[in-house]
């Protein structure tokens, strides 16, 4: 019996609230402005046969709408797939926050996806400039990220393209890169409470080594790619970080911390990050690549929103 309630939040703010059986609860901030983004998600509901939940998604003044949903791992990743071309063609953020007998789990651990999520760019486009090849790479970059190909094939052949390039090439593309909204103040929040933190991304090592140790995160993972004798790209990968090593990856961590992976928090914007956004009890699915699209719009005001609203909803002062 699905049951829809009018309640009362801090600060007077309103919010509409779903009533399931438990087992998630979902925050959804969306630019209000924008229809086609409150419409392409209630579609995916639908879709997903969860129509009751499109009710919450209509009065346009709430800053966020919330729902209690129960479901398992796969139908969570199914909703998480079908909800990636949301995120990326719409300035919006998902957060889903497992629930034990009505109350969240406490962070103790923080993790993330690298291009398009902590920064706004996707670094392997900004390298294909060098080679002149940004379209190719953009459309390949994208395929990936949605599931439209195998990624750990594309990314192959990314890296194939970008053949010839030298490191310092490579490692000067880290310089001017834009993060998304409330990132790096959100990282620091964890960083002063000392909860580890941790970058996982499938990109190059020479690039996430440089932005992991510039923004002080306790580990990172990446991809290994292969320099020649003179330090020249020379287009293959000794080692790629996918979906399963990345979940491989922080499940190790999670266990030399002694921290239980409902107490970890993960943000993602790719297929290859599912794995570990359904393994953990605080997930969320952003884009800040949509950020670039909504700020260049003329058509599309600013979300009000930032990684900083995921603190706010749990009483957290910023």
């Amino acid at each position: 019996m699905i049951k829809l309630q009018n309640i009362k939040k801090a600060h007077d703010k309103p919010y509409l609230c779903l009533i399931m059986r438990q087992n998630y609860y979902i925050y959804i901030w969306d630019n209000t402005s924008n229809q086609d983004a409150l419409e392409g998600i209630k579609t995916c509901f639908k879709r997903l046969g969860l129509h009751a939940i499109t009710e919450g998604l209509q009065n346009k003044a709430l800053p966020y709408s919330t729902c209690h949903i129960a479901v398992d791992k796969q139908e969570k990743a199914l909703l998480f797939r079908n909800l990636l071309p949301i995120i990326h063609a719409f300035d919006c953020m998902i957060y889903f926050r497992e629930l034990n007998e009505g109350e969240a789990y406490p962070i103790d651990f923080f993790a993330c996806d690298l291009d398009g999520t902590l920064i706004q760019e996707e670094l392997l486009v900004r390298l294909a400039k060098i080679k002149d090849r940004e379209k190719e790479i953009q459309e390949q970059t994208s395929l990936a990220i949605l599931g439209k190909e195998s990624f750990e094939e594309n990314f192959k052949n990314r890296t194939l393209l970008l053949k010839g390039l030298a490191y310092e090439e490579i490692i000067s593309v880290c310089e001017g890169i834009h993060f998304a909204r409330g990132s790096i103040e959100l990282l620091q929040y964890f960083q002063k409470k000392e909860i580890p933190t941790s970058l996982i991304s499938s990109n190059y090592n020479s690039l996430v080594e440089v932005i992991a140790r510039r923004q002080n995160f306790t580990y990172y993972c990446s991809s290994e790619e292969d320099f020649d004798q003179h330090k020249v790209l020379n287009g293959e990968i000794k080692k790629l970080v996918g979906a399963k090593e990345k979940l491989y990856f922080l499940g190790e961590l999670l266990k030399k911390k002694n921290i239980s992976p409902k107490h970890c928090m993960v943000l993602g914007d790719g297929i290859n990050d599912i794995d570990i956004l359904i393994s953990v009890g605080h997930a969320v699915l952003s884009s800040a690549t949509a950020q670039v699209m909504t700020k260049l719009s003329p058509t599309r005001p600013i979300s009000p929103y930032s990684w900083l609203s995921i603190l706010e909803v749990q009483g957290e002062k910023t």
